[in-house]
């Protein structure tokens, strides 16, 4: 998010960059919710969240569809 603020001023990187600082905050939602993603507390490297690669995936999909290429 600092990125994005640091970056306002040019809209296609604050866009990308707030996006992704939601979609990491939208972590702490998923793991409330065993069966949207696994949480291992002990191994964080384990931790496997499919909803936020869909929301990723939108958002690659969103660039596509409104400026025709993947940025």
């Amino acid at each position: 998010m600092a990125l994005a603020i640091y970056f306002r001023k040019r809209p296609e990187y604050h866009r990308r960059l707030v996006f992704v600082g939601s979609c990491q905050l939208a972590e702490a939602s998923f793991v409330r919710f065993h069966y949207i993603g696994y949480h291992n507390l002990f191994y964080p490297a384990l931790d496997f969240y499919p909803a936020l690669d869909v929301l990723v995936v939108a958002g690659i999909v969103r660039d596509l569809v409104v400026d025709g290429r993947i940025n």
